[in-house]
């Protein structure tokens, strides 16, 4: 994923196994923990302008061990985005980050990007038309600057009609994915590499050194580089050694810069700076994720000890976080296809004195469209915003009304 030293200068780091496995290791001992709903926590350590991501799991034997490392960096370049229900994460990959291609949450606008999630089991639900705020990063694979729009346009090859396919100042386009899904070449169920890679042309805004720190020394160790987008405030990442030497002499503002580039980023901010967030409304959008998804194993971090599910479907109820766990994974693993789930309120309940009155927020749970209802999933929350209770409602009483 997004573990890119050279793009900080510190490629050294990870000339053999030995010094890398160090350098993990001294960002995870001196990184803060920031739980995620996986039993296994993110270790953040800023080192100057550089941050490093420490991912880990629980192991047989209940100790952690390191499953991933990503470089990133801490701006305010922050987008809000929306799901597009495009997951192109790897199958082998690790849990504990994602690549989603979002739109712009902008309904005037298209677009349509990847971005990794380096922190995404801090967030309850990654589903389609899910709203995200993402602290964004650009780590160029290659990376050119022009004096120039018409010196960047005439160094474009041209193509096959004698005319130049040239990306507009300020696009970031999704060249490789668009080029690997397409009708003649995608197959079904392989991933692609390349799908993540962005190709961008922006015009450079501001300009700053990237400082990396440790014990107590700072290095200007790599080049900062901001540029408008069409998503938004974007920072470049880069060493001066990535830029072709004839072309470091236009590393300066209103200069065109060109190239790929990967988008990294972070989601444990805001809210989530401190990891996962434990109430009612998160908890709610956590089941349905994990009902919709058939991840019922993120629940464990927000189901109390002495929560009960019952269900109206067959009559029975469970009893612990395991057994619950269990139950969702059976029924998971033995349907045909993935429930449709829906946000909704209560708005009407035919006798006084019911379960959960007029107000209550729930799940409806269907196989397919919203009109064919299966069942009404319900939640009951402690104060310290545990999950208490699951209920699986077929009672007819109860009318809802869908959020548009």
């Amino acid at each position: 994923m997004a573990n890119m030293l050279e793009n900080y200068g510190l490629e050294a780091f990870a000339e053999d196994e030995d010094s890398m496995m160090g350098f993990v290791a001294y960002n995870a001992k001196n990184g803060k923990a920031i739980p995620g709903y996986y039993d296994g926590p993110y270790f953040y350590n800023p080192m100057g302008s550089v941050e490093f991501w420490v991912k880990t799991e629980r192991a047989e034997n209940e100790n952690l061990q390191v499953t991933g490392f990503d470089s990133h960096g801490g701006n305010r370049c922050i987008w809000e985005m929306i799901h597009s229900g495009i997951d192109i994460t790897p199958k082998d990959g690790s849990k504990m980050e994602r690549i989603i291609m979002f739109n712009r949450d902008d309904e005037e606008q298209g677009g349509l990007v990847p971005i990794e999630l380096i922190t995404a089991d801090v967030l309850p639900s990654l589903m389609k038309d899910d709203k995200v705020a993402v602290q964004v990063l650009a780590l160029p694979l290659d990376i050119k600057y022009y004096a120039t729009e018409e010196e960047y346009a005439e160094a474009q090859p041209d193509g096959k009609d004698g005319h130049k396919w040239l990306i507009g100042n300020g696009s970031l386009v999704a060249l490789s994915f668009l080029y690997n899904h397409s009708l003649e070449r995608y197959e079904q169920g392989k991933d692609y590499e390349t799908d993540r890679y962005v190709q961008f042309t922006a015009t450079v805004k501001k300009l700053y050194n990237g400082v990396f720190e440790i014990d107590g020394n700072q290095h200007n160790a790599y080049i900062r580089c901001y540029a408008d987008t069409e998503y938004g405030e974007l920072e470049f990442d880069h060493t001066l050694e990535q830029v072709p030497e004839e072309m470091r002499e236009n590393i300066k503002v209103g200069s065109i810069i060109s190239g790929t580039c990967i988008l990294s980023g972070d989601v444990a901010i805001r809210e989530y700076e401190n990891g996962i967030v434990k109430d009612f409304d998160h908890n709610l959008r956590l089941l349905r994720y994990s009902i919709g998804k058939g991840d019922p194993e993120r629940l464990a971090k927000v189901l109390a000890p002495n929560v009960v599910y019952e269900t109206d479907t067959s009559g029975k109820s469970y009893h612990g976080a395991r057994s619950i766990i269990d139950r969702f994974t059976y029924i998971h693993n033995n349907r045909d296809s993935e429930y449709s789930t829906y946000f909704a309120t209560i708005t009407e309940v035919d006798e006084p004195g019911m379960e959960y009155p007029v107000g209550t927020r729930c799940i409806v749970l269907a196989d397919g469209d919203a009109d064919d209802y299966e069942s009404i999933a319900f939640i009951t929350v402690d104060d310290n915003g545990m999950i208490t209770k699951i209920k699986i409602s077929t009672d007819g009483r109860y009318h809802f009304k869908i959020d548009e």
